[in-house]
């Protein structure tokens, strides 16, 4: 990330790429297909590519998709640069650097402790950039401390990729201490750091490098006439210019009026005011449309940020109201399940209870066969015994019947005997 600051204007903007990137990127459609199986592996994508597209629109997508799914579990590598891309979102589409530097922070502790110097050299830079951007006119000593804190983070950055090898990435950071070197008049110093930054761009030897940090030899043009050195201010004057008749990117804006404003600052100090006020008028109006544009976009920004919010919200109260269905169907379902099971120990306890009913009852009835087989024993003993009795009593009543038919028998003899005697 690099610092830039408009002219004339106390309204500043992160960078001149990431701007110019979020501007011209607003109305693309770069869909990325986001799951929770490849959100990590995106997450990596997105950021190693971000330092070359500077394109906020994808991780906006990831945002929305981790607010959605905010159960979804990172590893402290993924989280970390996750962190990062948070930070960066906050400042260029949000404008809100407080938030910002809290992500950055967050990120910090986990850079550290996975030993990523790639990244802890982005949070400095960043941070820098955070501390750079403190309005003059509200308190000159205090802007003073906070760009010497800006340079000071500026520096660890630029260490921690020169133990990575990262030339690009030192590139950017000379570039903001470049400015940062400017923004306290030293203006020597800031021309020795913009002609290291201008080493390492031959150095790698990308044509695309050198248009994407033509603003450098405004930065140089412009200090040479703080200098007084106006013959140098004009040959790096001339090479902005070609650098900007070359440059591809559609919004060229920026730096167009920064050369008619250091072309205005060159004018003024030769006295040839009239070329001044017309360049100055050039850089003033570009400004003003670049501040309009810019506004609309950071407005446009917080506009989908608060649409997200409601969408969000409305999510969030469907949902709740789904679990709260859940929940009652889940305590009806619950309850009708005590139910069910108080129901059937009922039952059980009423079969057990009538089993062992039926268990005591068969028991008494094999009881009670036992004891009809016993007496039905007895009784076949008893019915022997009354046959012989009876049989006994038969003969002995045949027997006496016997002797009652002789007695009558002897009595009818004796009454004819007594019948002829008395005749």
């Amino acid at each position: 990330m690099e610092v830039k600051k408009n002219i004339k204007t106390q309204i500043f903007i992160i960078t001149p790429l990431l701007l110019l990137f979020f501007i011209n990127s607003s109305g693309q459609s770069n869909d990325i297909f986001l799951t929770k199986e490849n959100i990590s592996a995106k997450i990596n994508e997105v950021f190693y590519s971000f330092y070359e597209t500077e394109d906020t629109s994808q991780i906006e997508k990831i945002l929305v998709f981790l607010k959605k799914y905010p159960e979804t579990k990172l590893s402290d590598a993924v989280k970390s640069k996750m962190l990062y891309l948070k930070g960066v979102y906050y400042i260029v589409s949000l404008n809100q650097l407080d938030k910002a530097e809290q992500f950055y922070d967050e990120s910090f502790v986990l850079a550290t402790k996975l030993n990523d110097h790639f990244l802890k050299g982005l949070i400095y830079n960043d941070k820098s950039v955070i501390y750079s951007i403190f309005p003059v006119e509200e308190d000159a000593n205090k802007f003073n401390v906070s760009i010497e804190k800006a340079i000071v983070l500026v520096e660890k950055a630029i260490h921690s990729f020169k133990q990575i090898n990262n030339t690009r990435k030192q590139i950017e950071s000379y570039y903001n201490l470049n400015i940062y070197k400017r923004d306290l008049k030293k203006y020597e110093e800031s021309i020795h750091i913009a002609r290291t930054c201008l080493d390492l761009i031959d150095k790698m030897n990308d044509p695309d490098i050198v248009i994407y940090y033509k603003r450098i030899y405004y930065h140089i043009a412009d200090s040479y006439i703080k200098l007084g050195e106006y013959d140098e201010s004009k040959k790096y004057i001339n090479i902005l210019k070609k650098n900007l008749e070359k440059s591809n990117f559609d919004n060229k804006k920026q730096t167009y009026s920064w050369f008619y404003k250091v072309k205005a600052d060159l004018d003024i100090s030769t006295k040839d005011f009239v070329s001044g006020v017309d360049n100055l008028k050039k850089s003033f109006h570009l400004l003003r449309d670049l501040n309009d544009e810019n506004i609309s976009s950071i407005n446009k920004a917080q506009e989908r940020e608060l649409n997200l919010e409601k969408e969000f919200r409305k999510e969030k109260e469907i949902t709740i109201s789904e679990q709260r269905k859940i929940l009652v169907i889940s305590f009806i379902t619950i309850f009708l399940l005590f139910a069910f099971m108080v129901t059937l120990i009922f039952f059980f306890k009423r079969d057990k209870k009538k089993k062992n009913e039926i268990a005591k009852l068969n028991e008494e009835l094999n009881g009670l066969i036992s004891n009809l087989k016993e007496n039905t024993t007895l009784l076949e003993g008893s019915n022997q015994e009354v046959e012989k009795l009876l049989k006994l009593n038969e003969e002995s009543l045949f027997s006496r019947m016997s002797e009652i038919s002789n007695y009558n028998d002897d009595i009818a003899k004796i009454n004819k005997e007594i019948d002829d005697y008395m005749a």
